[in-house]
């Protein structure tokens, strides 16, 4: 999977991609549920958690709910780990039974960015230990 470290950056894998950008979302968080993230996904997340402990803090904190997403900070209304945040996540309101009540809706077809996600090796961000780092 393409990371980036900044907005600019997002845009560029956005086109590369072809997942359309998010251009009315509101921020609501209704979207951020439960979240399967693969190995790679993971990986991704937890090195991104070693350069920002505040945000280890909150999903530690968060972990163990399974309505909520424990990287979604609801204060300040923004995904924690947007930058390296898993597909499942880039999909929302953009892909086809993604809808958003608030129109951030496009309805491509998602599956194509799904198809190297095997679901039983999937985790649960919600019910993942991130207290342990990778170093």
């Amino acid at each position: 999977m393409a990371r980036a470290r900044n907005d600019k950056g997002v845009c560029v894998m956005y086109a590369l991609l072809n997942i359309p950008a998010h251009m009315t979302c509101r921020n609501c968080g209704e979207c951020c549920g439960v979240i399967p993230a693969n190995a790679a996904e993971i990986a991704a997340i937890r090195e991104y958690l070693d350069e920002h402990p505040d945000v280890r803090a909150l999903a530690v904190k968060q972990s163990g709910n399974l309505t909520n997403c424990p990287f979604r900070n609801d204060k300040k209304r923004r995904c924690s780990i947007y930058p390296v945040r898993p597909m499942i996540c880039r999909l929302c309101g953009v892909s086809i039974g993604k809808k958003c009540k608030y129109g951030n809706s496009v309805e491509i077809n998602g599956y194509k960015f799904l198809t190297g996600h095997d679901i039983d090796k999937c985790v649960l961000l919600n019910l993942h230990d991130w207290s342990k780092t990778n170093g």
